[in-house]
């Protein structure tokens, strides 16, 4: 499968070897709760002992710490088929009834989630409160009452919050950059930003990565020092998120 580099929000690391070699692309994001107040690395060494893991867990001051690679299926949601199919996030709480989650725990997960779908090209994340939608409960697929009362009402929320980052994402094709003759949505997207900035100078606002385009683009690379080939790739992007 395709090597999805993994999360730079992750600050810290508590590797764990509980994981199945996924057979599949993952295509659902679970969220769980800890059940108890922790941080991020708190959680992972007890993970690294107990047999289960997760891809990332947050901490309850919205510390991220991962514990397996994407390109591996955690322990998480209790069946080989939906570890392999999802990517698993682990969220501290305060350990009491009701079990209350932080805004900087919520906050992190939204920005964890929306990092997950642009790296994975998903432009838009869906909760059905089942498990057809992109974002699922660990309830959902195991036998457990997972992630609890008060992040369970969070959800529509998290990926309310996660499509306002993801409609103004630019997502790049497989081969990490747009050229000239590129035709998408996306293209069109970042034209009519480029063209808002004062960078694309023509007047066609179609979905075509055009010479008036690759001009555009050339402009936007100079004034950020950049190497003006006129290609939109990672770099573009990297500046593009920072000052939009």
């Amino acid at each position: 499968m395709a090597r999805k580099k993994d999360s730079s929000l992750a600050k810290a690391t508590r590797w764990n070897n509980n994981y199945w070699i996924r057979d599949r692309e993952p295509d659902k994001i679970c969220v769980h709760h800890m059940a108890g107040k922790n941080t991020g690395v708190g959680c992972g060494n007890y993970f690294k002992h107990a047999g289960v893991s997760s891809n990332y867990g947050i901490g309850y001051k919205g510390d991220i710490c991962q514990y397996v690679e994407e390109k591996y299926g955690a322990y998480a949601q209790g069946t080989k088929y939906w570890n392999k199919r999802c990517i698993s996030i682990e969220c501290a709480n305060d350990g009491k009834a009701g079990y209350h989650v932080s805004k900087a725990t919520i906050d992190a997960c939204i920005e964890l989630v929306a990092d997950i779908c642009q790296r994975h090209g998903w432009e838009k994340v869906t909760f059905t409160g089942d498990t057809k939608g992109r974002l699922i409960m660990h309830k959902y697929v195991a036998n457990t009452t997972c992630p609890g009362p008060y992040l369970s009402t969070k959800f529509e929320y998290i990926a309310r919050e996660v499509n306002k980052i993801l409609d103004v994402s630019i997502f790049l094709p497989e081969r990490g950059y747009f050229k000239l003759g590129d035709k998408s949505p996306q293209v069109k997207k970042l034209k009519a930003w480029l063209k808002k900035e004062g960078y694309f100078k023509g007047r066609n606002m179609n979905g075509t990565y055009s010479k008036a385009m690759v001009k555009a683009v050339k402009r936007f690379e100079k004034a950020h020092k950049l190497e003006q080939d006129g290609e939109w790739g990672k770099k573009c992007n990297a500046v593009y998120n920072e000052v939009r």
